[in-house]
């Protein structure tokens, strides 16, 4: 039955036509999909009291697809229209001022123009605190560095002042460690060596208790001849620059030196430091003094001694060691304090002596000495033992 059939009442062909318009009205939103409603005062309109006007606003609807009356009520076609033309303005406006990014996984993100800045910023941070962090590190290492300076200078200043704990690193074979190990060498190697020199002598071939105390004799005469070398250069130092002379360590010494030379309480720092000082440039200098005169008195003494055996003239193995022995003697004697030979002690003790292999471990009593013992000063600790036999 039509809607325009005069058997139809106004109230069924009212909602006819009103059920017509909204289902067009719905495939029309479906295609095109607005960006925005119609604001909520939309026009209104009561129904239509006469067939004629809802024809001709069904005709009108289904021409134009234009305003549509209904009694809840109607949304503007043209405000729709506007509205989506207006909201695209937008996103196109928005789509000019960004950027496209891809992401790790390759996807393309749009970033606008504030998150581009706001990137490069946060890069120009990151460079900052790495630049700052490297520039702390910096600071650090030359922090660590002049400590280092600062505790080489203590240490060389613990030298000038004549530590005997502290050594010059700069001295090498020349440290009073290097001389020690020079004297524990000189008993292993090169009184071996000697041994096997003397051996060709057709004299001493068999005369090992005497060849063993003549090597013995040499260390004793060089440290005594080396000894009063050193006490001489330091008197002649004295006497030129009119200083006075160290106080002694003993009381016998102490009654000697006061009727020798009663000044001795002149002794003040600037003193003590011209004793350290030659001590410095004495040790520093070991192998270019000239020990010639200390060579020929040990050789003439030992000549003197054993003038039966004139063959020792000729033995050049004889000649090595004692200038090996009166070298190193020099060089022990000018350290500060000046390291000692002991070989008085008659009895064995542990920490200062230690037995031949042909020794009696049950006897304390020492016979005879084969290597004096090496003191770090007069009455000090001992830092190479002598050999004994008991």
């Amino acid at each position: 039955m039509s809607g325009n059939s005069p058997y139809v009442s106004k109230h069924a062909r009212f909602n006819f036509l009103t059920r017509s318009v909204r289902d067009r009205s719905r495939v029309g939103q479906r295609s095109s999909l607005p960006l925005s409603f119609a604001p909520s005062n939309a026009s209104v309109t009561t129904a239509p009291s006469t067939a004629s006007d809802a024809g001709s606003a069904g005709d009108s609807s289904s021409k134009s697809g234009g305003d549509l009356t209904t009694p809840e009520g109607s949304i503007k076609q043209t405000e729709t229209s506007s509205n989506s033309s207006s909201t695209s303005g937008v996103v196109s406006a928005a789509s000019s001022s960004s950027i496209a990014l891809r992401c790790g996984k390759g996807h393309d993100l749009m970033v606008s123009a504030s998150a581009r800045e706001s990137v490069a910023i946060r890069q120009e941070v990151e460079t900052l605190r790495a630049e700052i962090t490297k520039a702390r590190q910096t600071i650090l290492h030359m922090q660590e560095r002049e400590k280092k300076q600062k505790e080489n200078s203590r240490m060389n200043e613990r030298i000038v002042r004549g530590n005997p704990r502290v050594e010059n690193m700069n001295l090498g074979e020349r440290r009073p460690s290097a001389l020690v190990r020079r004297y524990s060498n000189l008993y292993a190697q090169a009184r071996v060596d000697t041994l096997d020199a003397l051996d060709s002598l057709p004299d001493l071939k068999n005369a090992e208790e005497l060849k063993s105390k003549l090597l013995f004799s040499v260390v004793v005469l060089s440290f005594r001849s080396a000894s009063a070398s050193a006490s001489v250069l330091r008197d002649e130092v004295r006497r030129v620059l009119q200083a006075p002379p160290p106080p002694p360590t003993s009381d016998k010494d102490h009654h000697t030196y006061a009727d020798y030379c009663p000044s001795h309480n002149s002794y003040d720092n600037n003193s003590q430091a011209l004793e350290q000082a030659i001590s410095v440039f004495v040790t520093a200098n070991i192998q270019k003094h000239d020990l010639t005169k200390n060579v020929d008195e040990v050789c003439q003494q030992i000549y003197a001694t054993l003038y039966d055996y004139p063959a020792l003239k000729s033995c050049e193995g004889l000649l090595q060691y004692i200038k090996d022995c009166v070298r190193l003697a020099w060089g022990l004697s000018n350290q500060s304090p000046p390291f000692v030979i002991d070989y008085e002690t008659r009895t064995f003790r542990k920490e200062q002596h230690v037995r031949f292999h042909m020794a009696d471990p049950e006897k304390d009593s020492i016979k005879t000495y084969l290597w004096p013992a090496l003191l770090e000063g007069p009455g000090g600790p001992t830092v190479q033992k002598g050999v004994v036999i008991t």
